[in-house]
């Protein structure tokens, strides 16, 4: 049982890891509860290296050992992080609502917060952006009652703000920025945020007051990215697009499609179809349109 909880505890260690499961197996355990816990321990790490097929067998065979329904609600927790790494599927949210269930029956709020975040994320990608605002909320209220940091609530409330952006509602977005930034200034996603709202409303005064902000921040690679797309966006607001801006949105669009994040990987070729439309370079436009219709049927 002490290698199962290093297997736990180091599981973000993948040189590790593999050492701890290779000496657990190396053991004759008869006991069933701690090869359920194993096995979703093994799972679980399977799913974090983005091998879903093998995390979700070693998951199954874990919640086949059956023992307590909210060790079975832990294991399809588990098992709803498999759209994290592939499309997304029905089956995932399936899981945990079951899991969030059982969570609430045993009042663990901490638990239940985190399936109403995911399974805002969920329908979110899945276009139910009523559904979707509704775990948002339950999840910013839980947080209040577990007297959660204000960075958590901060995202929690620039996740409702997304949601509005993705429904082109922008005043409504600035109005849950306000809310976030008040809470957590440093968070930068609000930054990038407050940026595409002002470029859309055509305020770009805002706008370039948004991105000098964030220039005074340390960025790393991804933000960094994010920082200089907008930054472009705006300084070519009333301009024909150029080749670099282009080239610039279309490696953001292909970094999260990479990365198998279906919801921005939509945002961003959106962005991409805009920029070619505004240009009338309809070809290509058409060749996005082709694209996004792919990422679509996903939906």
């Amino acid at each position: 049982m002490r290698l199962l909880n290093w297997c736990n505890i180091l599981i973000n260690d993948f040189e590790d890891i593999e050492t701890k499961f290779s000496n657990v197996e190396k053991l004759d355990i008869d006991d069933l509860e701690a090869l359920q816990i194993y096995n979703e321990y093994k799972g679980y790490y399977y799913l974090k290296r983005k091998n879903t097929k093998e995390g979700l067998e070693y998951l199954e065979k874990a919640k086949l050992m059956r023992f307590h329904e909210k060790t079975i609600a832990m294991i399809h927790y588990h098992m709803s992080f498999a759209y994290n790494y592939e499309w997304l599927r029905k089956t995932d949210a399936e899981y945990l609502l079951d899991a969030k269930n059982v969570f609430q029956k045993y009042y663990s709020l901490k638990r239940v917060s985190d399936c109403e975040m995911i399974l805002g994320n969920y329908y979110s990608t899945f276009r139910n952006f009523q559904k979707a605002s509704i775990c948002y909320e339950n999840r910013l209220r839980l947080l209040e009652v577990l007297g959660e940091n204000k960075i958590n609530q901060a995202k929690t409330i620039s996740t409702i703000a997304y949601i509005y952006i993705q429904q082109k509602q922008y005043d409504k977005a600035l109005k849950e920025l306000d809310k976030a930034i008040v809470l957590n200034q440093k968070y930068i996603r609000i930054h990038l945020d407050y940026i595409w709202c002002y470029y859309k409303l055509g305020d770009i005064n805002n706008a370039n007051r948004w991105i000098v902000k964030m220039d005074h921040f340390q960025l790393d690679r991804e933000l960094k990215m994010l920082w200089n797309l907008y930054e472009m966006i705006v300084a070519q607001y009333d301009k024909i697009p150029n080749d670099r801006l282009i080239e610039k949105a279309i490696k953001v669009y292909k970094y999260y499609k990479n990365q198998e994040d279906l919801d921005l990987s939509i945002f961003y070729i959106d962005i991409v179809i805009e920029l070619l439309e505004k240009r009338k370079d309809y070809e290509k436009g058409f060749f996005y349109q082709k694209e996004k219709i792919f990422l679509l049927e996903n939906v």
